[in-house]
């Protein structure tokens, strides 16, 4: 994770993940970067950090999204038939978005002799 820090001082990339008390009032952007999610237990975990790390509890974050409370619990407990448009909305809601992206074949996964197309 990397967080871009900006006050009246300017601007400055903290790659730490806390963040000290005498930063209060400064403005931080953060990413998340390579996070790879291949199961909705993987989706969950990672919904459920971003939610921990701004601190909002579970009624918060069900708020913001748009959904209910227990709708919250449902996705942290990685049920598999959570709604991906709510899904959608959570990450929305989160200030993070979704990407996809193809999968690199390994090298033993590659057969020369085959045409690609």
């Amino acid at each position: 994770m990397g967080c871009l820090a900006d006050n009246d001082r300017g601007s400055a990339w903290d790659l730490a993940p806390s963040w000290p008390a005498e930063n209060v009032g400064v403005r931080r952007l953060c990413y998340i970067s390579g996070m790879e999610v291949q199961s909705v237990r993987e989706l969950a975990a990672a919904i459920s950090g971003l939610q921990q790390e701004r601190g909002w509890s579970q009624n918060a974050l069900a708020e913001k999204a748009g959904v209910g409370r227990e709708w919250i619990i449902h996705l942290e407990k990685a049920k598999p038939t959570v709604e991906i448009g709510l899904v959608l909305g959570t990450l929305k809601a989160l200030g993070v978005r979704l990407s996809i992206e193809p999968q690199v074949p390994t090298k033993s996964e590659i057969d020369l002799n085959q045409n690609p197309w």
